[in-house]
């Protein structure tokens, strides 16, 4: 039997599928395969509804981007009467959430061996929390630690608890409540809980505080009895493989981000965007789309990659173009570090990825992480990079009467023109060392970028102002696609 959720239009969200099985009896352990690859997945929920009653038990579920691969799931049925198995399909928020379910197969006697699930805790800065099920698409997140729950071994009177990737006011991180209304915020999967230590195992507490700035930390550290940190305990439970990460490659960087040579690089896979809107997100965050132009740098974000457990997504890079392709920062493309997949570019689109396709075309077979041409619409994750280095200056104006508008820069390639301003008197005593701006709208100095110039990570300004009791922008920066900034002077009194 084969399951398919579709969630194309006109589905809308929180819309439900749902699939009532034959009649069966006694115990039963049932496999099958499972395929959810989606950044908006759809929750999928397995019932076991008893003969004469309503109520429906759950026993599976799960959502969340799982990946392009199939994932195989069990379910131990412990009931001796009769009884059904219901299957429900909720929508998410979007077309981007198509699951499905293939290969059923039942086993007379409950399962012998229990499933188990490893879960990763990881905070935004030690303030926001969240629970995924794989390392954190969203890397701005650090990982705190993380631990494994078994599911549901099928016994009727098991007590299922749900995880949630993140609190919400109806239900907490770890709750007994299936809430399938918020569908931004569907459990991730159910499990069964020790509350108080299993002996047999080994295992290790896991503490739920309650802070009221920032809300629910999760945490394996005991605070109730430290004086200066005193939190409200909510919840606490035991867990298997209880771990904590080692040493990162991440001195110098935001936490989150990544540090391969002399930059710092953030992976971010958990909302798609076109490449136009991922490069406006790293702009934002003072970085840009990464420039990966040679194989160490390729090989580095590949390991990295994997251990991110995200190897069959494509991911957006600095890369552009069609005949003439060129990085982020201005560079051409290397003809000596030629580091296409086979076959490309193949003309499919202007902005370039970061892929390796060997899972579905065999003509990569040995190419390993590659760039590919794609349309620049597609939505796809992204890595952005921020350098550590401090570089050369972009564009230099002394704004004197020697120089006027010429870029001064070891480059000197980028144009500026002026707009009612004239020279009046500089520093050192030089009459004509400096530009008088009128301090309106239409005085100013602008820059003309045709590409050349490469402002993705700082625009720095050092400027002598000459205050003569007036307020007026003296300095703008502009490119075709995308805002740029702007220095002011504001005179409120002299001396302030």
């Amino acid at each position: 039997m084969y399951i398919y959720v579709e969630t194309s239009e006109p589905r809308k969200a929180k819309d439900a599928a749902r699939i009532v099985g034959p009649v069966m009896r006694g115990p039963q352990c049932m496999t099958f395969y499972y395929h959810m690859y989606g950044y908006t997945m759809s929750c999928v929920v397995i019932y076991i509804r008893r003969q004469g009653s309503n109520r429906l038990r759950p026993v599976w579920l799960k959502s969340e981007n799982r990946g392009r691969v199939w994932t195989q799931g069990q379910i131990s049925i412990n009931e001796t009467g009769i009884y059904q198995i219901i299957i429900d399909g909720v929508r998410g928020s979007s077309y981007l959430g198509d699951a499905a379910l293939d290969d059923f197969s039942f086993r007379r006697g409950i399962c012998k061996q229990p499933e188990r699930t490893t879960y990763y805790v990881s905070s935004y800065k030690g303030q926001v929390f969240q629970i995924t099920s794989q390392p954190s698409e969203h890397s701005q997140y650090t990982e705190e630690f993380r631990f494994t729950l078994e599911h549901p071994r099928g016994n009727p009177n098991e007590v299922p608890y749900f995880i949630y990737s993140r609190e919400s006011s109806g239900h907490g991180f770890v709750s007994t409540t299936l809430d399938l209304y918020r569908y931004r915020n569907f459990p991730i999967d159910i499990v069964v809980l020790n509350i108080v230590q299993d002996l047999q195992h080994e295992t290790r507490k896991i503490y739920l505080y309650g802070r009221h700035k920032y809300g629910v930390m999760l945490s394996l550290d005991d605070h109730r009895n430290v004086n200066c940190c005193r939190r409200d305990t909510i919840f606490s439970f035991y867990a298997f493989n209880v771990t904590e990460p080692g040493n990162r490659s991440t001195s110098g960087c935001t936490p989150g981000w990544y540090k391969f040579n002399k930059a710092c690089f953030l992976y971010y896979f958990q909302y798609a965007a076109k490449w136009s809107d991922a490069r406006s997100f790293c702009h934002k965050l003072g970085a840009d789309l990464a420039v990966v132009n040679d194989a160490m740098a390729l090989r580095d974000l590949a390991k990295q990659r994997k251990e991110m457990n995200f190897d069959d997504c494509d991911l957006y890079l600095g890369l552009s173009g069609q005949l003439n392709w060129k990085w982020a920062n201005g560079n051409n493309v290397s003809t000596t570090y030629n580091m296409w997949g086979p076959g490309e570019p193949s003309g499919d689109g202007e902005c370039g990825s970061f892929l390796n396709a060997i899972s579905w075309d065999s003509a990569w077979k040995g190419y390993g992480w590659r760039w590919n041409d794609e349309i620049c619409t597609n939505r796809n994750g992204y890595i952005c990079e921020e350098p550590l280095a401090v570089p050369h200056p972009l564009g230099l104006f002394t704004l004197s009467g020697v120089n006027g508008t010429i870029d001064k820069s070891p480059r000197g390639l980028t144009q500026a023109v002026f707009s009612d301003i004239s020279l009046a008197p500089g520093p050192f005593g030089n009459l004509n060392g400096s530009f008088f701006f009128r301090g309106n709208k239409n005085s100013y100095v602008k820059l003309k970028n045709t590409g050349e110039l490469d402002a993705r990570f700082s625009i720095g300004v050092f400027a002598w102002v000459h205050v003569d009791n007036s307020s007026g922008l003296i300095y703008k920066y502009e490119h075709s696609n995308y805002y740029g900034c702007w220095m002011k002077v504001f005179f409120l009194k002299l001396g302030c």
